[in-house]
């Protein structure tokens, strides 16, 4: 074999060798790319997750603490409307988005109440509910009567994930 016919077989060698090599570090980019925007899109729908299940907890909390009757009544809706913030500021600034609080009474089980708190971050929805169940205890006086201690309790939390 003469020397100018080896020195054909090395370029083509080379390049078959940098072919792989560009493959490989392509795939290996895209993959990096892939899972920082995952890990992106990830976080922004835990703290859409976070502010609303914060809403709903505070107005829970709340509620159980501040048992009175026409207040809780007067919070509840009938699912169309509610309270809607605007930007919230959070501990590394604010995001581009905002929470909705509304309160609803099942039609089927009056003693309960629904607190849902739906919230967004960048365009990432989230949504929970906080079921309340009331309470009415009745306690006999030495004279006689009776008085009705109304107050609210903890029952259960749905979540419901409404990304986009």
């Amino acid at each position: 074999m003469k020397k100018s016919d080896e020195q054909g077989v090395a370029l083509i060698m080379v390049l078959i060798i940098m072919f792989i090599f560009i493959i490989f570090s392509t795939s290996l980019l895209a993959r990096w790319s892939y899972d920082a925007n995952r890990a992106k899109i990830e976080g922004k729908l835990l703290q859409a997750f976070y502010i609303a299940r914060s809403g709903a907890d505070a107005l829970g909390t709340y509620i159980e603490t501040n048992p009175d009757k026409t207040r809780v009544d007067a919070l509840v809706t009938d699912g169309t409307s509610g309270h809607t913030s605007s930007s919230v500021s959070l501990g590394n600034g604010s995001y581009n988005g905002s929470y909705t609080l509304q309160v609803t009474r099942p039609t089927d089980n009056p003693s309960l109440i629904k607190i849902i708190s739906s919230s967004t971050v960048d365009n990432f929805h989230q949504s929970v509910t906080l079921v309340l169940q009331e309470t009415t205890t009745p306690t006999l006086n030495g004279d006689g009567t009776i008085t009705y201690t109304y107050s609210w309790s903890f029952k259960r939390w749905e979540f419901k994930s409404l990304t986009p």
